[in-house]
């Protein structure tokens, strides 16, 4: 089977985000599928927070990391309260709250 290796790398980040979030002590739910708005939910002390996961690129060879939205206007308040990136390059996890969400958890 030959498999999308953006799609792959994707899947693997999720799969980072995923432990990140269960070695907080969190309790993690995954999407069935691709067209959802967010990823993961995270349970959190009873909370359920919507994740939507990215893998981030860095900048020019600079210590900084980015996750491009390819479309922002599906990830508005009600679908997505925390982004989430993974850097492969480092082996990091990221968080970034949606801007009219209060939602954190890393």
């Amino acid at each position: 089977m030959v498999r999308n290796t953006g799609q792959t790398r994707g899947e693997a980040s999720e799969l980072e985000v995923a432990l990140d979030l269960i070695d907080n002590g969190c309790r993690v739910s995954q999407t069935f599928g691709h067209s959802h708005p967010y990823d993961l939910i995270a349970d959190i002390d009873g909370r359920l927070v919507k994740v939507q996961v990215k893998t981030a690129n860095t900048r020019d060879g600079a210590n900084q990391h980015y996750i491009k939205l390819s479309n922002p206007n599906k990830y508005d308040a009600q679908n997505v309260d925390i982004f989430a990136g993974y850097a492969i390059s480092e082996d990091k996890v990221f968080s970034v709250p949606h801007k009219a969400s209060s939602a954190s958890c890393f």
